[in-house]
């Protein structure tokens, strides 16, 4: 189930953000977006952020933000939901 992250800017100021907590919380986009934009950091993708607001989130913030997103380490669970999406991708 994703989960709402309120992150602090280091202008004082502050940001909601849902993130992903498990692979089946990533939408098709999203996986495509990961697959097919290598150079676009991660924590981007998945926050619709740019690099320039994710540079200006508190340092404790961003480094809470990017565990959060500590699943995306589990490539099994990766493998088990490419399994599942496979042959919906076909038109099977």
């Amino acid at each position: 189930m994703p989960t709402t992250l309120t992150l602090s800017g280091t202008d004082g100021s502050s940001r909601p953000v849902v993130l992903p907590t498990s692979w089946l919380d990533i939408t098709v986009g999203q996986l495509l977006r990961l697959t097919t934009e290598p150079n676009t950091p991660r924590l981007c993708i998945l926050s619709d952020m740019t690099p320039e607001e994710l540079a200006r989130i508190d340092p404790p913030d961003l480094l809470y933000f990017a565990n959060c997103l500590e699943f995306m380490t589990d490539r099994e669970s990766l493998a088990e939901l490419l399994t599942f999406f496979l042959p919906f991708a076909h038109g099977r």
